[in-house]
């Protein structure tokens, strides 16, 4: 909205001037104007004024904002308005209701055939003219390609913020021409976010923008804020044309040009030499070029675009001061992951503001997190913070919280239950368990099945580390229905994580996920590994070193 050109941080999209452009200084209302002589309104109005709405208090909010005007044309490559042709006549569709209204029937209609936006779009040659940009030029279809897969991810949401305030949905090409769907667009000017809000703006509207959390570029929050902010500003002006524009240039902006102009008619402005920044001039017909396009993708071909999955979350309240890596460990899901679901946070701490925060964490993992965040919010185990961002928790036991780093092996991955009174505690060995031949066998008994004793001569047997044997058994090692060994490797020069895995019978997996890395590079020469492996899987007698 009140932004400059906005830069796309983390895709880099640049709409070849099709967002909102502008040179640095003065403000967006035109008055930094200082070098040229304002422009002399017309002697008569083109059209009769109009009482307008109501000016919501957020609005009046906004009203003493500072704003930078955008004095730059921002005409599309390969287009011009000379190249468009059709009259300035605005043929608004009949019906209200969300959803499409029709189809143009008319068979002089540049528009002949396709269906009709919510939106009055007007055969204005601007108009005509960015439609033909984004769906004829090369540039044009892929820039706006780009957008559209991105869009999949917050489609449902802005449709959802705009059901319940009865808005077209077409409006959704705001957020288009604004961010290009980047939750990263940041302008110039400093607007941010998939609704580019100013600061001030999204104060009025609730949006808190502090040192530590930023919701303007909140998914839900700033979604919200953007479908209020166009309401009211519909509400004043009684015109979706002129709502645009005040979403662009400011409200009280759009309100003195058009008190200047007596005109409550957007292309009566766009006709007066220098009544409207060029911004705003542009602005507009992009939004409604836009809003065409979306609300006919099949006819301009652009189904084989395959739009990103939504996002799918629900609100989990973590208290302040809880690092999100705990949360994410929670939640069953990665760092990253919570970051891109709450890109408002910026730390990895959740703000300490004297109440519970509102995140949001995978909707599958909500549940889960519930139960776990409490009990790891509390634990002093260091664990979650020594994994990469991209590391998922999402294997992790809801009962016991033990962690996929200490399940590593396939074979003892399942998490231990609590031994019955039936159970019997066993031993590890390395010596394999005894077994017989099927046609043979008999019904075991204690005498033959003594765990505890095989243990006992296998550490007799066993020379120490120093005397040149691979690890050690760990006698006091218990485990449940698997027999391992507990080994102490230590790496040597020409050794390798897949020879490493080999010997001890491991997967390369099982062996970084045990030595708590991420790549094999991080396994060096002198690392000494302390591995739980199977205890009939070690293939070479090589000593530790």
């Amino acid at each position: 909205m009140e932004s400059g050109r906005p830069i796309i941080a983390a895709v880099g999209l640049f709409f070849g001037g099709l967002l909102v452009g502008s040179s640095p200084g003065g403000s967006r209302d035109g008055t930094a104007h200082a070098a040229s002589t304002p422009p002399t309104p017309p002697a008569e109005a083109t059209s009769p004024k109009r009482d307008r709405g109501p000016i919501a208090p957020a609005l009046r909010k906004t009203s003493a904002m500072s704003r930078r005007d955008a004095t730059g044309d921002v005409e599309p490559p390969g287009w011009s308005s000379s190249q468009a042709s059709g009259a300035s006549c605005a043929i608004r569709p009949k019906g209200r209701g969300l959803g499409h209204a029709g189809v143009y029937e008319d068979h002089d209609d540049p528009l002949a055939g396709l269906k009709t936006p919510e939106l009055p779009i007007p055969r204005n040659p601007h108009v005509l003219k960015y439609i033909r940009y984004f769906t004829e030029s090369h540039e044009g279809r892929r820039n706006f390609s780009e957008a559209l897969r991105r869009s999949g991810r917050f489609q449902e949401i802005i449709a959802k913020a705009f059901r319940e305030l009865g808005l077209p949905q077409d409006l959704i090409a705001v957020a288009f021409i604004e961010s290009g769907f980047s939750t990263e667009a940041v302008s110039t000017a400093g607007a941010a976010g998939l609704w580019q809000f100013m600061p001030a703006t999204g104060r009025a509207y609730g949006l808190s923008v502090e040192s530590t959390i930023d919701e303007r570029v909140s998914i839900w929050r700033s979604t919200e804020a953007a479908a209020h902010h166009l309401s009211d500003l519909y509400e004043r002006f009684r015109s979706w044309e002129l709502a645009l524009a005040a979403y662009n240039l400011g409200f009280d902006g759009l309100d003195r040009r058009l008190d200047e102009y007596e005109t409550e008619d957007f292309w009566t402005l766009v006709d007066a030499p220098g009544a409207l920044p060029k911004e705003t001039a542009h602005y507009v017909p992009k939004v409604l070029a836009a809003a065409v396009v979306f609300a006919n993708l099949d006819e301009y071909g652009f189904t084989d675009v395959e739009r990103a999955q939504p996002l799918d979350a629900s609100e989990l309240e973590v208290p302040g001061g809880t690092n999100l890596s705990v949360v994410a460990r929670a939640a069953g899901t990665s760092l990253r992951v919570l970051r891109e679901l709450n890109p408002e946070l910026l730390a990895d701490i959740v703000p300490d503001r004297g109440e519970a925060a509102t995140l949001h964490v995978p909707r599958a993992g909500l549940a889960r997190a519930r139960t776990m965040l409490p009990k790891l919010a509390s634990d002093s185990d260091d664990r979650t913070t020594q994994v990469s961002e991209d590391f998922d928790w999402g294997k992790d036991d809801v009962r016991s919280g033990r962690s996929r780093l200490e399940r590593a092996s396939t074979r003892t991955r399942e998490a231990r239950a609590p031994l019955g009174p039936r159970r019997t505690r066993r031993r590890a060995s390395t010596e394999p368990p005894k077994t017989q031949a099927p046609e043979n066998r008999e019904p075991r008994t204690p005498e033959k099945t003594s765990i505890a004793a095989s243990s006992a001569k296998a550490a007799e047997r066993e020379p120490a580390a120093e005397q040149g044997v691979l690890g050690k058994v760990d006698k006091h090692d218990e485990v449940d229905s698997v027999e391992t060994a507990r080994v102490l490797y230590r790496v040597v020069a020409g050794d390798s994580v897949q020879q490493i895995a080999t010997t001890v019978g491991l997967t390369v997996d099982q062996v970084l996920a045990q030595a708590r890395v991420n790549r094999a590079a991080d396994i060096r020469v002198g690392t000494l590994l302390d591995l739980r492996v199977p205890a009939s899987g070690v293939k070479d007698p090589r000593a530790a070193r």
